[in-house]
């Protein structure tokens, strides 16, 4: 469950971002200009035009919010350029069309029933091995089409695993993310796991799943021995809300490990950092091992 302080986090840069729209350009321009505005937003998420905004598509997505939120006159008349974008849209647009739906469920019902079959059918017949838009995968928060693509998520195979949470690391990436770290078969191996594949989760993780993270830590020699491990687990954990980072029985197994196979030292900024919040080292449980 996603703690208050993560909400609270998540909500501030779209308050943000919806303040700078209004004042830079909701409350400066005529009704006509707001709607004009609005559908050029909503086109360049549907149809990637201009080719140069696809680098700000989160910025994008925020900007045509604060539309719909602080520009009530003008949104009904958006919504009904962008119903129409979307039922015209080309079938190679489709994963973006799934995508836009994530970000702004409440289109769905609106669309024309031939529309919903055909982003319905795009999901259901999408193939793990020929996956090239990720952000097809956004669509997972979607109930009519979760179930096809946590599928599809779960036959991801490594690279293109990286490859969409490089897109957006998306909670319903993080179990193959940290199952594939859990597995890492070397030193080297695990770091770069642990780089592509949860790095990118940097501040986006609950106290749950950073106890998994610290578990798939111990649980495999190539990732707690790896020279890089103490790094960059550091940096995850760093980024994490206080209210979000482990819970002191993880905590407390990590210790344990870690004495066991006397890697004090190499740990000892992530041990101190996780005692700051009055967390107390645990009573060794086990002698050390030889």
């Amino acid at each position: 469950m996603t703690s208050t302080c993560s909400r609270q986090a998540s909500q501030r840069p779209t308050n943000a971002s919806s303040n700078y729209v209004e004042q830079r350009y909701l409350a400066r321009v005529r009704a006509q200009n707001v709607r004009n505005f609005g559908t050029v937003l909503a086109k360049s998420l549907l149809k990637g035009v201009p080719a140069q905004w696809e680098p700000l598509h989160r910025k994008i997505i925020l900007s045509l919010v604060a539309v719909r939120d602080r520009a009530a006159h003008a949104w009904p008349d958006v919504a009904q350029a962008i119903i129409r974008l979307i039922d015209s849209l080309e079938p190679a647009n489709r994963p973006r069309a799934i995508a836009f739906i994530a970000a702004f469920p409440d289109f769905w019902l609106q669309l024309q029933e031939p529309t919903r079959t055909a982003l319905q059918a795009t999901v259901d017949n999408t193939d793990p091995a020929a996956l090239t838009d990720y952000r097809i995968l956004a669509g997972v928060t979607v109930p009519q089409f979760r179930g096809a693509l946590l599928s599809l998520i779960a036959g991801l195979g490594r690279e293109d695993l990286v490859a969409a949470i490089a897109s957006q690391p998306l909670a319903e990436l993080w179990p193959r993310a940290v199952e594939e770290y859990q597995g890492s078969g070397s030193w080297r191996g695990s770091e770069a796991n642990f780089s592509d594949l949860i790095t990118p989760f940097a501040g986006r993780l609950s106290s749950r799943q950073l106890d998994q993270l610290l578990d798939a830590v111990i649980d495999n020699g190539q990732n707690w021995d790896a020279a890089e491990t103490d790094t960059l687990l550091l940096g995850v954990l760093r980024n994490a809300m206080p209210a979000d980072r482990p819970t002191h029985d993880a905590r407390n197994r990590f210790y344990q490990h870690i004495r066991r196979m006397r890697r004090i030292d190499k740990y000892e900024d992530v041990l101190a950092f996780l005692q700051s919040d009055a967390w107390v080292l645990p009573f060794p449980d086990q002698p050390a091992d030889d």
